[in-house]
C-alpha cells in the first residue's frame, strides 16, 4: 500500500497546464494464502487519485520545497477535492524476477475505473471577446462557432454538463520492484496499458488510449528502508489515432465584469480529445508513520526480570 500526498503539474497537449495538492492511495492484496504479493498468482488492487484545486505558485523550487507543508496545510478544505480518478482491477503475476536483495513481479493487468470533475462546469468557465467582423480571425472563428448569434459579444467556454464520470478500462503489464531486506522501503512501480477512456475521446469510447504511469521512491533514507518516503510520479494518456491540426484562435479575454450569464455571452461546450499528462511529486505517509514507528521501537528500553 502506499498513500501519498504531494504536489503535481496537469495538463493536455496544447493546452494550459495547472498545479494542484494531490492524495493518492493504492492497495494491492493478493489472492491467496501467501504472506507476499509476489508470492500470489493473482492479486486484487485499487487505486484512488484526488486533485485540489489549481494553485498559483510563483515561488522558486527551493522556496517551494522549503516551505511545503506550510502551504499544503493552508488550503482551504472546500478546494481539496475538485477532481478524482478510481481505479480497480486484477493482475495475474507471470513472472518473478530475483537479483540479489530485489524482486521484480511482472503481472498482466486489467483494470476499469473512472475520472472526471466534481465541480460545477459554469465555475470553469473561460471567457473571449468575439472578433470583429473585419477581423482576419473572423472566417476561423466562424468556422469553428457555426450559427454564432449576431448579438453576442462574446464567447464562453465551458466543459461538457456530464452526469456521470468519464469511464476508462484496459488492460497491460505492470512491473513492481520491491527490496526484500528493506522491509520498509516500498516498491516502484511501471504500468503500461492500452483500453479505452472518454476523458480523452471526446467523451465516448472512439479508438484505444495507450497509458503509462510510473511511481519512482527516491533512494534516500535508512539501510532498512525507513524514511525513503519521497517519491517522483508521471502519468501521460495518449490516443492512438491521426491527430489533427487546426490553426489557433488567438482571441482577446473579456473583462473581469463579464459573467458566464450574461446575456451577451454564448456559451459553448466542447468534450476534450486531447492528451493529457501528470507530473509531481509527494510523501508516502504509509513509509512515514512506519519509519517513526520502527524508530520509536528501536529506541525503547529493553527490561529484564531478575
Amino acid at each position: 500500500a502506499r498513500t501519498i500526498f504531494g504536489f503535481h503539474q496537469a495538463g493536455a497537449s496544447s493546452a494550459p497546464s495547472t498545479q494542484n495538492y494531490f492524495f493518492d492511495f493504492f492497495i494491492m492484496r493478493g489472492l491467496s494464502n501467501h504472506a507476499k504479493v509476489y508470492d500470489s498468482r493473482f492479486n486484487l488492487w485499487g487505486n484512488i487519485r484526488i486533485g485540489s484545486s489549481p494553485q498559483q505558485v510563483d515561488a522558486s523550487v527551493g522556496q517551494f520545497v522549503a516551505t511545503f507543508a506550510e502551504k499544503s496545510a493552508a488550503l482551504p478544505i472546500n478546494q481539496l477535492a475538485q477532481s478524482g480518478e478510481f481505479l480497480t482491477g486484477l493482475g495475474l503475476n507471470m513472472k518473478k524476477f530475483q537479483q540479489d536483495n530485489r524482486i521484480r513481479m511482472l503481472e498482466a493487468v486489467a483494470f476499469w475505473g473512472g475520472n472526471g470533475s466534481f465541480t460545477e462546469p459554469a465555475s470553469r468557465a473561460r471567457i473571449f471577446k468575439v472578433p470583429a467582423t473585419t477581423s482576419t480571425q473572423r472566417p476561423d472563428f466562424d468556422a469553428r462557432f457555426k450559427n454564432f448569434p449576431s448579438n453576442a459579444n462574446y464567447v464562453g467556454l465551458v466543459p461538457p454538463d456530464r452526469e456521470r464520470f468519464y469511464r476508462q478500462y484496459g488492460g497491460g503489464i505492470r512491473l513492481t520492484s520491491f527490496e526484500i531486506d528493506k522491509p520498509y522501503a516500498p516498491p516502484g512501480s511501471y504500468l503500461f496499458t492500452l483500453g479505452q477512456d472518454q476523458l480523452i475521446t471526446e467523451g465516448g469510447y472512439k479508438g484505444a488510449v495507450a497509458k503509462l504511469d510510473v511511481f519512482y521512491p527516491l533512494p534516500i533514507g535508512k539501510d532498512d528502508g525507513r524514511f525513503k518516503f519521497l517519491f517522483l510520479f508521471g502519468t501521460v494518456n495518449m490516443r492512438i489515432s491521426k491527430p489533427t491540426n487546426g490553426t489557433p484562435l488567438a482571441l482577446a479575454p473579456a473583462e473581469a465584469t463579464v459573467n458566464i450569464y450574461d446575456p451577451n455571452v454564448r456559451v459553448f461546450s466542447a468534450p476534450s480529445a486531447r492528451d493529457t499528462y501528470r507530473i509531481g511529486v509527494g510523501v508516502d505517509f504509509v513509509n512515514l508513520l512506519n519509519s517513526w514507528r520502527g524508530s520509536m521501537k528501536a529506541k525503547a528500553p529493553i527490561t529484564t526480570t531478575p
